[in-house]
């Protein structure tokens, strides 16, 4: 199957910003609840390994660092990258690589959820 930057962009939206948008759009009322949990499932696709790139995998295995407008660049360095034909030579995933770091960075953004609101003071 040939990737595209189209169906990787497509890649993109579907496993991380949709991920994002339906918590952020569910942690109002997650936040009412004592015992709320999120729960992302992901793939071995996600693994950390599976990035070649030192810089990208040091800042995914950066906890408390992480931000998500941190994840946002990583993913706009990877669609750079593979718009213009660079993924191997840049680290990235060169089979599946959009689903590669799509579920990386939703893994890291389970993370910066879990640090934000783990220890947050709950609503009610």
């Amino acid at each position: 199957m040939k990737q595209t930057y189209e169906k990787a962009e497509e890649c993109i939206r579907t496993n991380y910003h949709g991920n994002q948008r339906v918590t952020q759009s569910l942690l109002p009322l997650l936040q009412l609840s004592p015992s709320a949990r999120i729960v992302n499932v992901s793939s071995l696709r996600g693994r950390r390994k599976n990035i070649h790139n030192h810089q990208v995998k040091a800042e995914l295995e950066n906890v408390g660092e992480l931000t998500e407008e941190k994840l946002e660049k990583i993913l706009q360095r990877f669609l750079r990258d593979f718009k213009e034909d660079k993924l191997g030579t840049n680290g990235w995933p060169v089979i599946a690589s959009a689903c590669k770091v799509s579920k990386a960075t939703v893994n890291a953004y389970t993370r910066i959820i879990a640090r934000k609101f783990l220890c947050a003071p709950r609503i009610g």
